[in-house]
């Protein structure tokens, strides 16, 4: 056994090392008289197999080609193998031309072979593929699908332009409804609210306690409703104007802030000390602080209470955080309380619209911020808020 594999082994060595010997083996114009005879014949022969050399290389180029350009292709392997078998048949045909004058049968016959081995595993590795082949919608109905797919899209389109009319309409309504509210109402308002000053100072001394009491009611409803004009005017332009980006100093912004309202002088506000400078938009800014630390003065239980603002770095955000030791809010309201004109304290017992909070939430949300709540019952209350550090102003026009 071992004698047999080394004199194969042996052959196979010889072979290769006369591959391109050509001892004993005739050029193919001298086989035979008929090429020297009929000459035409040998050059048909030729030049059809350089034709078909050339054309068989330019095949696997152009198949690399789209294979390059089309990655998402399901079947590439299969195309690589068709390009490999497409060169060897090609270089069989050149070398057949080339036996004409050099007779390298040897090399011939291993082209051969290889061009062989390829084709069989292009063939085995055809046949499984031939059933995804056959499943792959045919190309009348891709063109439908496709067809489908683009009217679906420009009804979208239609559909889109349609909203973004209706939208602008809106926008405008808004405005004009914004108008109306500081403008057409507030001048009745400010009428009637004269008219009980009038009567109040015409009478002064005149009139039963009852009556000045009920005349004081009517003046802080009035001052109420002046004030819901003021929010509602103010949530309505939120996220929808374009406000200067610049820098603000957050610590000084605060002090502003806390000195600007009304607080009771036993009241103690605690302003943390590593507070941000950035680039932001101001006036929203102040607008979000300014109502939660209103917020906080107006509906704590005790006069001596205590309120904390604080800021941190938390990543693309920084978090501002206003706490107080009030009296809490119920976790069944904790989402009730961001909505419009909500308060969970009678009319009468505190002053205001009921839309601080809302207007806090919509404006965070309107710059891709966070609003978060913490509180429980007797244990006093948290709002977070996360502000961008970069800001995409998302609807701002």
């Amino acid at each position: 056994m071992i004698l047999l594999i080394t004199g194969f082994m042996s052959q196979i060595w010889q072979f290769f090392t006369n591959l391109f010997n050509t001892d004993g083996f005739p050029a193919r114009w001298y086989c035979g008289s008929v090429w020297r005879e009929e000459p035409e014949v040998g050059w048909l022969h030729i030049l059809s197999d350089l034709a078909t050399f050339g054309a068989y290389l330019a095949i696997p180029i152009l198949l690399v080609v789209f294979l390059w350009r089309r990655r998402d292709f399901p079947f590439p392997k299969l195309v690589g193998l068709f390009a490999l078998f497409i060169v060897s048949c090609g270089l069989v045909h050149l070398v057949e031309a080339i036996i004409f004058w050099q007779p390298i049968y040897r090399f011939s016959g291993l082209l051969k072979l290889i061009t062989a081995v390829v084709s069989c595993a292009t063939v085995f590795a055809l046949v499984p593929v031939i059933p995804r082949i056959l499943k792959l919608p045919d190309l009348e109905k891709l063109n439908a699908q496709m067809e489908a797919e683009i009217a679906e899209r420009k009804r979208a389109e239609r559909n889109l332009r349609k909203h973004m009319k209706q939208l602008e309409r809106s926008n405008q309504e808004l405005d004009e409804f914004a108008y109306i509210a500081s403008h057409d109402l507030r001048s009745p308002l400010q009428g009637v609210k004269n008219l009980a000053s009038w009567i109040r100072d015409d009478n002064e001394g005149k009139l039963p306690e009852d009556s000045v009491r009920h005349i004081e009611l009517m003046q802080q409803r009035i001052l109420r409703m002046e004030n819901l004009l003021d929010d509602l005017l103010q949530y309505s332009r939120i996220g929808r104007t374009n406000q200067e980006i610049q820098e603000v100093d957050t610590g000084k912004l605060i002090i502003s802030i806390v000195d600007s309202l009304q607080c009771p002088t036993s009241m103690q506000i605690e302003i943390g000390s590593e507070m941000p400078v950035f680039n932001t938009m101001k006036v929203p800014l102040d607008l979000t602080l300014r109502n939660l630390v209103q917020n906080a003065i107006k509906h704590h239980d005790r006069e001596d209470g205590h309120i904390r603002i604080t800021s941190q770095d938390a990543g693309a955000f920084y978090e501002f955080t206003v706490q107080d030791d009030g009296p809490g809010i119920p976790a069944e309201f904790h989402e009730r309380v961001f909505k419009m004109f909500e308060t969970l304290r009678p009319r009468d017992t505190v002053e205001g619209s009921g839309m601080g909070l809302s207007i806090v939430k919509k404006t965070v949300e309107a710059i891709n911020g966070q609003v978060k709540l913490e509180s429980e019952v007797g244990q006093g209350t948290t709002f977070r808020i996360l502000w961008p550090k970069v800001l995409v102003k998302e609807g701002m026009e």
